[in-house]
């Protein structure tokens, strides 16, 4: 969700994540390293990010509080 909370039980939530580890995964999607049930849609969503944006998504999501 926008607020890094998943409506979904079994995907993750990303608010208060360390955004070093975001940051480190969403490269590695963008860059179609890594594995896993959603690998392919999100090697999509990161395709047009830019290392900057990238960047201030993991900042962004790593500022919220869990749970918010």
């Amino acid at each position: 969700g926008p607020m890094g909370v998943s409506p979904v039980p079994s995907y993750p939530n990303i608010a208060g994540q360390n955004p070093l580890y975001l940051d480190y995964a969403l490269r590695r999607y963008r860059a179609g390293e890594r594995q896993g049930d959603q690998a392919g849609m999100m090697y999509t969503v990161t395709q047009p990010l830019t290392d900057e944006d990238i960047a201030d998504l993991a900042a962004y999501f790593g500022g919220l509080k869990p749970g918010s």
